[in-house]
């Protein structure tokens, strides 16, 4: 598997569950400042520009499960 595949935009783009679907509503139109790479969260978080506890607390449950995926691959 590549690095690039293992992104979080690509784990967001191919999976879906609970956690994905929030994201996918809250930052939908935010998408394109993911970059397509592995990176830190805190990467992430400055260029997804998170405005308030609630879009974070929505971005940190989908990163753990990101996270929790890359440590069973």
């Amino acid at each position: 598997m590549t690095k690039e595949y293992d992104s979080f935009y690509n784990y967001i783009m191919l999976n879906r569950n609970q956690e994905i679907d929030i994201f996918n509503e809250t930052f939908k139109d935010r998408f394109y400042q993911l970059p397509d790479k592995v990176v830190s969260s805190k990467y992430i978080l400055k260029n997804l520009t998170i405005n308030d506890k609630k879009e974070f607390k929505i971005f940190q449950n989908a990163f753990l499960e990101y996270f929790k995926y890359k440590l069973t691959i």
